[in-house]
């Protein structure tokens, strides 16, 4: 369960050296170890119902059944980083299970902006966290940050075939809807779990399938199967597994984004999955 990764001190040290995330890591406690156990069984159910709403075609698909087994990790990790409301045991199906409290995120800019992983979008104007992403690629966050920029500018009317442009666009689109939920300079990039694709010896923690060296659960029949997903950029086994990383953190964290300000379509695990959001 997550409480016995959170609360097994090697492993959390390894997870603090290896990962890049919240402004402010706790020293996890008894009571914490709960909280993470609480979450991890929210998302599980909010997976499900994830499924159900944004997931055409095998719901067993051998990366989806990867993500359920890491999710205790996956809370463990969102606890430890501070990153998760206080009171998970009183959330109900449609609460944020993200923390607003700007103190707890990191932006992604300077160094943090290089990084790959996972990143939240803040809307600083209504205190909330409206989406999550990936970006695990050359130039890291903020060239996926450049990205989305230019297409909330909506110069291509196909732009607003997302809802998430179409929720905050750009205030000098010529192409922005009569009604937004806010605009895209009331937004901040914020760091997710990230990590520098650089250093090879974390990577190299991050990558291992072993509890008592790694921190995430890597089974070899998986990585038979990561190792033949086309990633773009990607030349090796270690190379693939740093993108479903990437994934991993991503759909976690949009499950614990209140599904009403969720701004997000994407199914998850688009690549390995062969599955694209129109």
């Amino acid at each position: 369960n997550a409480s016995s990764f959170l609360l097994d001190s090697q492993w959390t040290a390894r997870v603090l050296e290896t990962f890049v995330g919240g402004a402010r890591p706790i020293t996890p406690t008894t009571g914490d170890g709960a909280r993470a156990d609480t979450l991890a069984k929210l998302l599980k159910v909010r997976f499900q119902s994830h499924k159900e709403k944004r997931v055409e075609g095998n719901h067993q698909h051998w990366c989806l059944v990867w993500f359920v087994s890491n999710i205790p990790r996956l809370a463990a990790i969102a606890v430890l980083y501070n990153h998760v409301i206080r009171d998970v045991h009183m959330a109900t199906n449609e609460s944020s299970l993200l923390s607003a409290a700007p103190s707890r995120w990191r932006t992604a800019d300077g160094a943090d902006g290089k990084l790959s992983g996972s990143y939240v979008m803040y809307d600083k104007e209504k205190v909330r966290i409206i989406r999550s992403g990936k970006a695990v690629r050359l130039g890291g966050l903020s060239t996926r940050l450049h990205e989305h920029a230019k297409a909330a500018r909506i110069l291509d009317p196909n732009d607003l075939n997302s809802l998430f442009y179409a929720s905050y666009p750009a205030q000098d689109s010529p192409n922005a809807p009569d009604s937004c939920e806010g605009y895209w300079e009331d937004l901040d990039m914020c760091v997710g779990i990230a990590f520098n694709p650089l250093d090879k010896k974390k990577i190299d923690v991050l990558c291992s399938s072993g509890r008592s060296c790694g921190i995430l659960s890597w089974p070899e029949a998986d990585l038979t199967r990561i190792g033949k997903v086309q990633f773009p950029g990607a030349n090796s086994v270690e190379d693939r597994q740093l993108h479903m990383v990437g994934y991993l953190f991503e759909r976690g964290y949009d499950l614990m984004i209140a599904p009403l300000v969720n701004v997000s379509e994407s199914p998850g695990f688009e690549t390995p999955m062969g599955v694209f959001p129109k």
